[in-house]
């Protein structure tokens, strides 16, 4: 059984990250939406985003978007 299709975490929103943007061949969200097949998952908010910790890209909103997550499951 996947992580994703236990029936205890419907409706809990999944953060996918792409870590090492800065590097050659890393992979944009949409090519990781489209690798992961995250656009069938129809049971809960996905967000995708591609970061790097080294070059802080990506890194405010991933944290805002965490922030904003963890109050709403209050």
């Amino acid at each position: 059984m996947q992580l994703l299709d236990k029936a205890q975490l419907d409706a809990i929103p999944v953060l996918v990250l792409g870590n090492k943007k800065d590097l050659p061949g890393a992979l944009d969200e949409r090519q990781l939406i489209e690798r992961m097949n995250l656009s069938a998952i129809q049971n809960r908010e996905i967000c995708c985003y591609s970061i790097s910790c080294k070059e802080k890209e990506n890194i405010d909103i991933t944290l805002q978007w965490l922030i904003q997550h963890s109050k709403s499951q209050r």
